[in-house]
C-alpha cells in the first residue's frame, strides 16, 4: 500500500487532492483497520474517486512491537519528504487504542507543523477506557488532538456522543465502515447449520461466552461451529475440549480475506458476542453476504443490527441468552432467511464501499478546503437508518441536531444528538460553506447553500455598530441625578474643576457621643452613614466616626487642631495627653506643645539665636 499512488483524473486545470493515509500495520494486516483500508484502496483502484490521489504509510508495522519506533520514524520521514516535494495535501490518520494513541499524536503533531490538515479516523474498541485511564496531561493532549483536527470520523452514534462530551470543539462526522457487496449466494442446505465466528479469540470478543453457550445447546438438530481468528487459539481449543465440543467446534486460526469469503458462503449464521466493539468488519461482511447476524448491542453495532429486523441482539456476557438465540436460529430456517435478506438490503443502502468512498472523498475536500471536482457524483439521497423502534429520518436529513455545526464549523454546546444518519445523509449532498465569524464574536455554523427558486433572497446588510459614548467625569453630573441614570452627552464638555467646599462648623451639642475602641488588634468600625458593613478599619486607642449627611458634602472640621494622617477620619478633641515635651537643656516646653511626627527634630526645637545680653539667663529672646 505504500508503493505507487492511487489516483484518479481531476478536472482540467485543477490539481488532484493528494491524501496520505496512515495505517498501523499496512497491507494485509490482521486488524480491522487495515482490512478496511485495504478494501478502500482496492475500491479506489477499481473505481477511483474523482480528483483524489491516495498514498499510504505504516506507523506501527507487522513485525515485533520493538520495531514500532523504526516504522514510525519511516512514516514521519515519508510525510516530510512528500511535503517538501509538494505531493501531499492532507493526512488521514487511522487511530486505535493503546500505543496507537501515542504514535498518532506524533503523526498529527508533525502534520500540524508542516501545515497539513489532518483527518482522524477513530476505530479502537477500547479507546474510551484508554482515554479515561490516561493521566490528566495526556488526556488533555488527546482532547487537543481531536479538537485541532480538520475532521474527526467516528463509526457510530455512541462514539459521536462520547467524543462530543470529551472534545466538544471537535468537528465530528459519522462514517461507518463498509465492504463491497459480493454476488448473492444461497447458504448450503441444512442440517448441519454452520455457526461462524470471525475475530480475535479471547474474552473481549466473548469467545468464552460463546463456548459456554454452545455447551448449553440441546442435542439436535445437528450443528457445527467454526471459530476463526488469531489470539488465544490454544486456550480456546482447550476450553472447547473441556466442554466436550471437540467434534463440533473447529478453530483454524487466522484466515485471510479469501478464506473469510469462503467461510461466509458455507455458513448460515455469524455470531459475535463481544463485550465492547466499535463497528466490526465481520458483521458488515456477513450482512453483505446475506447471512443472519447474532451480536451484542455494544459500540456502533446497534446502529446497523436491528433486533429481529436485520439480526438478533443479546446482552453481552450472558451465555444463557446467547444459547437461547442460537437455538432459535438453528431451529428456524425461515428466520435465518428473513434476517439475511434484510441485512443484505441494509448493506446495499448504507454500507457499500463505493458509497463510502464517495462520502470520504467529499469529506477530504471539505477538510482541505478544496472545491469538489465538477465531475464528482453527489452521494445519493436515501432514507437514514435509525434504531429499532425509532422513526427513520427523512431522505437527505442531516445527522446533526438542529443548530449543530457543519463539517467545517467548530461545534458549540448542544443537546445530545438524536438518531444519527448512517447513509448518504452523513455527508450532505449540498456544498457546505466554511464557518464565518458571527457578529457576537463566535463562529457561525456552516449551512447548506440551497437556493429557493420561489423566494427572493433577502438583502444582506451589515450590522450597525455604534461607537461607545464617552463617559462624563463624575463631577459634571448634577447632584440630584444618580450616576447610573445619567445620560451621557454626545459631545463631552470641558472638564470643570471642583469648587472648594468650605468647612461647616458643628456645634458641640450636635456631635455624636464619643466612640472608644480598646487598644489592641484592629476591630471593625462601622460608619453610621455608610450602607456597607463589615469592613475592618484600624483605629487608635481613641477615635470617632466620620460625620456625614445630606447637607454635608465634605468632611467636617472638628475643634481639635491636631494634624491627622492622610486618609484618617476626623477625630473629636483628644483627652489630656502626655505632658509637654521639654527641651533637653531644661529650657521649658517646646513650641507647639505636642510633638508632630512629620516635623523634624531639628525644626521642632529650633529657636531664634539669643541676644548677648540674655545669653546667661537661658530665656528666649
Amino acid at each position: 500500500m505504500s508503493g505507487q499512488p492511487l489516483s484518479a483524473p481531476s478536472a482540467p486545470g485543477q490539481a488532484p487532492l493528494q491524501v496520505l493515509v496512515v495505517t498501523p500495520l499496512g497491507r494485509g494486516g490482521m486488524g480491522g483497520i487495515d482490512r478496511m483500508m485495504d478494501t478502500l484502496a482496492e475500491a479506489h483502484a477499481a473505481r477511483p474517486a474523482p480528483g483524489v490521489r491516495l498514498r499510504f504509510a505504516v506507523s506501527r508495522g507487522q513485525g515485533p512491537l520493538a520495531l514500532a519506533p523504526l516504522h514510525l520514524a519511516l512514516c514521519l520521514a515519508r510525510m516530510l519528504a512528500l511535503r517538501l516535494a509538494g505531493r501531499v495535501d492532507l493526512v488521514h490518520v487511522n487511530l486505535s487504542g493503546g500505543g496507537s494513541i501515542a504514535r498518532k499524536r506524533v503523526v498529527c503533531g508533525l502534520a500540524r507543523a508542516l501545515g497539513l490538515p489532518c483527518v482522524i479516523h477513530l476505530h479502537g474498541s477500547r479507546f474510551r477506557q484508554d482515554w479515561a485511564a490516561a493521566p490528566p496531561r495526556r488526556a488533555a493532549a488527546i482532547t487537543r488532538m481531536f479538537e485541532s483536527a480538520a475532521a474527526v470520523l467516528v463509526l457510530g452514534r455512541a462514539w459521536e456522543a462520547h467524543l462530543r462530551a470529551r472534545a466538544p470543539r471537535a468537528r465530528l462526522h459519522i462514517l461507518p465502515n463498509a465492504t463491497p457487496a459480493p454476488a448473492r449466494r444461497a447458504p448450503p442446505a441444512a442440517p448441519p447449520v454452520q455457526l461462524l465466528f470471525l475475530g480475535r479469540l479471547g474474552a473481549r470478543k466473548g469467545v468464552w461466552d460463546l463456548i459456554d453457550a454452545l455447551a448449553r445447546l440441546p442435542p439436535g438438530p445437528d450443528w457445527r461451529a467454526v471459530l476463526a481468528g488469531d489470539g488465544a487459539v490454544a486456550e480456546a481449543r482447550a476450553r472447547a475440549r473441556g466442554a466436550d465440543l471437540g467434534a463440533r467446534v473447529s478453530l483454524p486460526g487466522w484466515v485471510g480475506p479469501r478464506e473469510v469469503a469462503a467461510l461466509l458462503a458455507q455458513s448460515h449464521v455469524l455470531v459475535l458476542p463481544s463485550h465492547d466493539e466499535n463497528l466490526p468488519m465481520s458483521v458488515i461482511e456477513a450482512m453483505a453476504a446475506g447471512r443472519a447476524v447474532l451480536a451484542t448491542p455494544v459500540g456502533a453495532v446497534e446502529d446497523i443490527v436491528r433486533h429481529d429486523e436485520t439480526g438478533l441482539l443479546v446482552p453481552p456476557a450472558c451465555p444463557e441468552a446467547l444459547a437461547a438465540a442460537l437455538a432459535r436460529l438453528i431451529a428456524d430456517p425461515a428466520l435465518r432467511d428473513r434476517l439475511g435478506t434484510a441485512a443484505r438490503a441494509f448493506h446495499a443502502a448504507h454500507l457499500d464501499i463505493d458509497r463510502h468512498l464517495a462520502r470520504l472523498a467529499r469529506l477530504w475536500h471539505q477538510a482541505a478546503r478544496r472545491p469538489l471536482p465538477t465531475d464528482a457524483p453527489s452521494p445519493p439521497t436515501e432514507a437514514s437508518p435509525s434504531p429499532a423502534g425509532a422513526p427513520s429520518s427523512p431522505a437527505g436529513a442531516s445527522p446533526s441536531p438542529a443548530g449543530a455545526p457543519g463539517p467545517l464549523a467548530a461545534p458549540g454546546p448542544s443537546a445530545p444528538p438524536g438518531p444519527a444518519a448512517l447513509s448518504g445523509a452523513l455527508v450532505s449532498p449540498e456544498p457546505l460553506r466554511p464557518a464565518v465569524p458571527a457578529p457576537g464574536g463566535g463562529r457561525a455554523s456552516a449551512a447548506p447553500s440551497r437556493p429557493d427558486p420561489g423566494r427572493r433572497p433577502a438583502p444582506v446588510t451589515a450590522p450597525t455598530v455604534l461607537p461607545p459614548a464617552p463617559a462624563l467625569p463624575a463631577h459634571v453630573l448634577p447632584a440630584h441625578v444618580p450616576p447610573s441614570r445619567a445620560m451621557p452627552s454626545p459631545i463631552p464638555p470641558a472638564p470643570i474643576p471642583p469648587a472648594p467646599v468650605p468647612p461647616v462648623p458643628v456645634p458641640p451639642e450636635l456631635a455624636p457621643p464619643e466612640l472608644v475602641v480598646p487598644s489592641g488588634p484592629a476591630a471593625p468600625v462601622l460608619s453610621p452613614a455608610c450602607p456597607v458593613s463589615g469592613l475592618p478599619v484600624s483605629a487608635p486607642s481613641v477615635s470617632a466616626p466620620t460625620i456625614s449627611g445630606p447637607s454635608v458634602s465634605g468632611p467636617r472640621t472638628l475643634p481639635a487642631p491636631a494634624p491627622q494622617a492622610p486618609g484618617r477620619a476626623a477625630a473629636l478633641p483628644p483627652p489630656p495627653g502626655p505632658p509637654p515635651i521639654t527641651d533637653p537643656a531644661g529650657a521649658g516646653p517646646a513650641p507647639g506643645g505636642f510633638a508632630t511626627p512629620h516635623v523634624s527634630r531639628a525644626k521642632r526645637f529650633a529657636r531664634p539665636r539669643p541676644r548677648k545680653a540674655d545669653a546667661s539667663s537661658g530665656s528666649p529672646a
